[in-house]
C-alpha cells in the first residue's frame, strides 16, 4: 500500500516544479516589461518617436516644441533650390524660387505627421524600438502660387498671329497665320506644388503646354484675297467730277486700303483721311475749294481780302462712294461725284474782328552779297510773307517754307556742319529765321522752339537768333494774344560787289503785349584754334571765341509783369580754318578715309 501511493506524489512533484517555473519565466517577462515600458514612458512623455527623421534631420526624442525649433533653422535651406520649370518636349527651364512661388514648409504639420509616443504600451515601445522616416508637409499662398503661375506663362507663352493680307505697291500681299501656346496654370500650379519636396534631379516641374489656334486662319486669308483684295487693285478706278475725270492706280488705291479682322472673317477698309490726302489735289483740279478771307499788307497796310465760295467733294464721300466699287471689273470700275457748294470757313467779318491794325514786333538783318543768298533768303521771305496766325496758332518756319529742294525754288549755298563751313541746299536760310525770331521776340509771342547758331555771327544780336535745318531744327512760336497775327516781310536783295542786302519781318497785330529786353556781358570766353584743312571742298574761315551770353526779356500787360524769362546761349569757339591743297599720299600706305560729317547741318550763311 505504502509502494503503491508513492509513485503519483513524485509526479505531482515534477509538474509543480515545472509551473513554478514558468510563472517565474512570465513574472519575468512581465517585469521586462514592465520595465521597458516604464523606461518607455519616462522617455517618451509628449516626444517624438526614436528614430524618426525628416530629409535627413533626426528629430526622435524630441519635444514638439525643440522638434519644431530644430527644423525651423535646418529645414528651410533643404527646400529652398530653385525648381527647375521646363514645358514637355522641351529642355529650356526657367528656375522658380519655392519662396517666390509661395511654395515654403508647414513646420507645425510636420513635427505633427511624425505623432508622438504616450498613448499606449505597445506605441511606446514601438516607438522605442523602431525608425521612421516622415516627409515635410507642404504650405501654399494661393496668391502667390497664382502670380508664379502667370510669370511663367508669360515666359512659355506664345501669342497666335493671325493670317494678314496687306498692300504693297498696288500688289497683294498675304501672311500665314501661325498658331500659339499656353499654359494651363492649374497644371502648372500643381505640377510646382507637386516637384517641391522633390530632392536632387528628381525635382522638375514639367508643364503641358495647350496650342491656340488663331482667329484668322488660312481659308480667311484664301477667301478675303480671291473676293476682295485682287480685285480691289485689279485695275484703276476712274472718277468723274464736274464734267472731268482723273484715274486712281492700283498703287494709289492700296496706300488707302486695308483689310481687318472681324469676328474671324477679314473685311476690306479704305482709310478715308489718307485717300482725301492722297488724292486731294486732283479732286481740286476736278472741283474749286473755297477760299477763306485773310488779311494782307498792301502798301504798308494790312487789307482784308475777301474769301470765295466753292464746289468741292465733301470729305469722306470719295472713300464711301469708292468702296462698292473696287471689287467691280471692266466699265463698273468708276464713279461720278457730285460737286457740293462749300462756303469758307472765315469770313470778312470774322477776319475784321481779329484786329489786325498795326506793327507790334519788328526786326531787320543784313547779309553781304552772294547771289545763293538772294535766292533762298528771298524764297523763304516770299513763302512766310502774309501768313496768318489766328489766337492760338503756331507758327512753324518748316512747316510753311517745306524742305529746302530745287524745285521749291531753293539752291546751293553755304551751311555749317559740324563746325565749318560747307555747302547744302537752302544755305542761308537761318537769315529768315533769326530775323523772325526777333520780330516776334519784341512782339511778345509766345517761344515755342528755337536754337542758336553753334557758334556766333557778329551780324546777327548775340543771344538772339535762330538756325533751321529740315526737318530736325525749327523755329516756332505761338500767337498768345486774343488777336490775329500777320507775318509780314520786306526783302531787298544784295548786289555786286559789295552792297548789302536785308531782310525786315514785321508781326502786325493789336498792341498788347510790352516788351523789355536786356543783354548781359558775354562771359565764359574760350579761345578758338587754327586748323589747316587739306580736304576738297574746304572754305576758309575766320576765327571766333567761344562765349555765354543771357538775354532777358520782360513781358508786361498794363505795366504789369506777366512773365519774365531768360534765354541762355553757350556759343563753341569756331576754329579758323586755312585751306590748303590735299597732302600726296605716301608710298606703300592706304590713303585714310575721309570722315564723313554726322549730324543735322545748321542752315546759314557764311560770315
Amino acid at each position: 500500500m505504502t509502494e503503491r501511493s508513492a509513485a503519483p506524489a513524485a509526479g505531482q512533484e515534477r509538474g509543480a516544479a515545472a509551473w513554478r517555473v514558468v510563472v517565474g519565466v512570465l513574472a519575468a517577462l512581465v517585469g521586462v516589461l514592465v520595465l521597458l515600458y516604464g523606461v518607455a514612458y519616462a522617455m517618451a512623455d509628449g516626444r517624438l518617436p526614436r528614430g524618426t527623421t525628416v530629409r535627413g534631420i533626426p528629430v526622435g526624442g524630441l519635444s514638439v516644441a525643440a522638434a519644431e525649433q530644430l527644423l525651423r533653422e535646418q529645414l528651410p535651406p533643404l527646400l529652398d533650390d530653385p525648381i527647375p520649370v521646363t514645358l514637355a518636349g522641351e529642355t529650356e527651364a526657367v528656375r522658380v524660387r519655392p519662396e517666390s512661388a509661395g511654395l515654403s514648409v508647414d513646420i507645425e504639420q510636420t513635427v505633427a505627421a511624425a505623432g508622438t509616443t504616450r498613448s499606449g504600451p505597445l506605441e511606446l515601445v514601438r516607438g522605442l524600438l523602431s525608425d521612421e522616416t516622415v516627409e515635410p508637409v507642404l504650405a501654399v499662398d494661393e496668391a502667390a502660387l497664382g502670380a508664379a503661375v502667370e510669370r511663367l506663362a508669360d515666359h512659355f507663352e506664345l501669342l497666335p498671329q493671325d493670317g494678314q493680307v496687306s498692300f504693297a505697291g498696288g500688289e497683294v500681299v498675304t501672311q500665314p497665320p501661325v498658331s500659339g501656346r499656353t499654359i494651363d496654370p492649374e497644371q502648372a500650379a500643381a505640377a510646382l506644388a507637386g516637384s517641391w519636396a522633390e530632392a536632387g534631379d528628381a525635382r522638375e516641374a514639367v508643364l503641358t503646354p495647350r496650342d491656340v489656334e488663331p482667329q484668322i486662319t488660312q481659308e480667311a486669308v484664301d477667301a478675303a484675297v480671291a473676293e476682295l483684295a485682287a480685285p480691289a487693285v485689279s485695275a484703276p478706278v476712274r472718277v468723274l467730277a464736274g464734267g472731268q475725270s482723273t484715274e486712281l492706280s492700283p498703287a494709289v488705291l492700296g496706300r488707302a486700303l486695308s483689310v481687318v479682322p472681324v469676328d474671324g472673317a477679314l473685311e476690306l477698309r479704305l482709310d478715308s483721311g489718307r485717300l482725301d490726302a492722297m488724292v486731294g489735289s486732283r479732286l481740286d483740279e476736278l472741283s474749286r475749294p473755297p477760299r477763306d478771307a485773310t488779311v494782307r499788307i498792301r502798301a504798308d497796310r494790312p487789307v482784308i481780302v475777301p474769301g470765295r465760295p466753292g464746289r468741292t467733294v465733301p470729305e469722306g464721300v470719295l472713300a464711301e462712294r469708292l468702296l462698292p466699287v473696287l471689287t467691280a471689273t471692266g466699265r463698273d470700275r468708276s464713279l461720278k461725284l457730285r460737286l457740293e457748294p462749300a462756303a469758307p470757313e472765315r469770313g470778312v467779318a470774322d477776319v475784321r474782328k481779329l484786329g489786325i491794325k498795326r506793327v507790334v514786333g519788328e526786326f531787320t538783318t543784313y547779309f553781304p552779297y552772294a547771289e545763293y543768298r538772294n535766292v533762298n533768303i528771298g524764297r523763304a521771305a516770299e513763302l512766310i510773307d502774309n501768313t496768318l496766325l489766328e489766337p492760338g496758332d503756331v507758327f512753324s518756319l518748316n512747316g510753311i517754307v517745306g524742305e529746302r529742294t530745287v524745285a521749291n525754288g531753293f539752291t546751293l549755298g553755304t551751311i555749317i556742319s559740324n563746325g565749318q563751313f560747307a555747302e547744302a541746299l537752302g544755305g542761308g536760310v537761318s537769315q529768315v529765321a533769326t530775323t523772325t525770331f526777333n520780330a516776334m521776340y519784341f512782339a511778345g509771342l509766345r517761344d515755342v522752339e528755337h536754337l542758336p547758331h553753334s557758334f556766333y555771327i557778329d551780324r546777327y544780336p548775340m543771344g538772339r537768333e535762330a538756325t533751321v535745318a529740315w526737318p530736325v531744327l525749327d523755329l516756332a512760336f505761338a500767337n498768345n494774344t486774343p488777336h490775329g497775327v500777320v507775318v509780314d516781310t520786306v526783302f531787298s536783295p544784295s548786289v555786286p560787289p559789295d552792297g548789302y542786302g536785308s531782310l525786315t519781318v514785321r508781326m502786325w497785330s493789336t498792341p498788347y503785349w510790352e516788351v523789355r529786353s536786356r543783354t548781359s556781358q558775354p562771359y565764359n570766353t574760350i579761345d578758338y584754334e587754327t586748323v589747316v584743312d587739306h580736304r576738297e571742298g574746304c572754305i576758309d574761315q575766320s576765327g571766333v571765341p567761344g562765349f555765354s551770353v543771357d538775354v532777358t526779356r520782360t513781358v508786361l500787360r498794363d505795366d504789369t509783369r506777366v512773365r519774365r524769362e531768360t534765354f541762355h546761349t553757350d556759343y563753341d569757339p569756331a576754329a579758323e580754318v586755312i585751306c590748303a591743297p590735299p597732302k600726296p599720299d605716301k608710298p606703300d600706305k592706304p590713303k585714310k578715309p575721309e570722315p564723313k560729317p554726322s549730324g543735322a547741318a545748321e542752315e546759314r550763311a557764311e560770315r
